[in-house]
């Protein structure tokens, strides 16, 4: 019967249990739905810690030497009946909003929020990455995740690096170490002695030089004490690179396209970080929706996947909003005036208002001023708005009944025309 040594059977004895205290733990976490939370920053910084409210109650519960179970309240005066009444002060309901106003600010905006998780979920062995992902208008972006390392969990990475690290310096780095060396210079020491100094010496031998001092080229030479199995041995760990780099390394440490990665040891309470995010606007944006997606990774090879988060929304003021891209008119009416004058003779008969086309160049006149009308009427550039006509009479008699007279005459034409 083959011996296992005590060591041995101790080390498998750890792991086994190690693995099934992950595996009860994390069956717990998903009974209790246990997931970190995503919370818009809290502006007041001074509210009270748990323990402090604890030592701010009224009531207190107590136990006598006897054991009696006593209950102390304060109480106080009812102004009424003066009855002594017992008062206890409620602790105040805490409401957390889901969503917030942001203003832009120079095509920018800043979404600034809490990733808070419990010191339930965290542990030495787990590694925790949550991504934070941001939903705009059509789009989905994912934002750069941060790691919550375990003490364990981060030195088993390194551990790993380690192990993958001394089975890179087995290979062989450099093709004469296929070569048997030793066996060619007993060779040359032997036979071609000659030949054997150019050990030692240092000046440059060409091709041509080395094939007529041994007989062969020195490709030939390497070919000849070239170890085969070596080559083979060579190719087949090459061919293991990638296998025993997922078996050393399955978790490599992330240096880049991450926010942040901390090391944390169990049991150091909760870890909040403020993620803060900056975001340029675009026509058309109103909100930003934000969900948290996290996972849990053991220093095995099990990956658990935690429930997505509550989203918070993020309500987006901004001038850009208001551009549209569809083309707007606006009618507006530009007025133009224009003044035409002119002057047409008609001959009155003295002290008379009557038109008499056959008096003087009457009749010609009167064509005249028909042609100037039938132009302005029809002009299309032109809306007519009116026409004012002005009559006078000879300055000899009196003014009142001159101006009679002119008012008189012109009337006759307005109504002639």
């Amino acid at each position: 019967m083959q011996k296992i040594p005590v060591l041995v059977v101790f080390c498998l004895l750890l792991a086994a249990a190690a693995a099934c205290s992950t595996q009860r733990k994390w069956k717990q976490l998903s009974a209790h739905g246990t997931s970190a939370s995503l919370q818009l920053p809290s502006d007041a910084r001074d509210r009270a810690s748990p323990s402090t409210a604890e030592t701010l109650r009224d009531t207190i519960t107590v136990r006598d030497e006897s054991g009696r179970k006593l209950i102390l309240m304060r109480a106080v005066k009812d102004e009424a009946t003066g009855e002594m009444v017992a008062s206890d002060v409620l602790d105040a309901a805490v409401v957390t909003a889901r969503f917030r106003h942001v203003a832009e600010r120079f095509g920018t905006v800043e979404l600034e929020f809490d990733i808070s998780v419990s010191d339930s979920l965290q542990d030495s062995r787990w590694q925790l990455c949550f991504t934070p992902e941001m939903h705009i208008l059509a789009d989905t972006l994912q934002l750069e995740p941060i790691l919550i390392t375990g003490k364990g969990f981060r030195n088993a990475q390194l551990r790993g690096w380690q192990q993958y690290e001394r089975f890179l310096l087995s290979l062989a780095r450099d093709s004469l170490h296929f070569v048997d060396t030793r066996q060619l210079e007993i060779f040359l020491q032997r036979n071609i002695r000659d030949i054997y100094r150019f050990k030692t010496d240092s000046s440059l031998v060409s091709d041509e030089q080395f094939a007529s001092a041994f007989g062969v080229t020195q490709q030939q030479a390497l070919e000849h004490y070239t170890n085969r199995f070596l080559i083979r041995d060579h190719v087949r760990r090459m061919g293991r690179k990638d296998r025993m780099r997922e078996k050393w390394v399955p978790h490599p440490i992330q240096r880049e396209g991450i926010r942040l990665d901390s090391v944390i040891r169990e049991g150091e309470g909760q870890f909040v970080y403020r993620y803060v995010q900056l975001l340029h606007t675009r026509p058309g944006l109103k909100k930003v929706d934000i969900v948290l997606h996290g996972s849990i990774q053991d220093a095995g090879t099990q990956r658990y996947a935690l429930s997505d988060s509550k989203p918070l929304t993020f309500y987006i003021s901004s001038l850009s909003g208001l551009m549209e891209e569809r083309e707007r008119y606006k009618m507006q009416i530009v007025e133009r005036r224009a003044e035409a004058n002119t002057s047409c003779n008609i001959a009155f008969s003295p002290a008379r208002s009557e038109l008499n086309p056959s008096l003087g160049d009457n009749a010609a006149e009167f064509r005249r001023i028909g042609r100037l009308l039938g132009s302005l009427l029809e002009n299309e550039v032109f809306d007519l708005d009116s026409i004012e006509i002005c009559a006078s009479s000879s300055p000899e008699g009196e003014e009142r009944m001159n101006a009679r007279l002119a008012r008189s005459r012109a009337e006759r034409v307005t109504a002639h025309f």
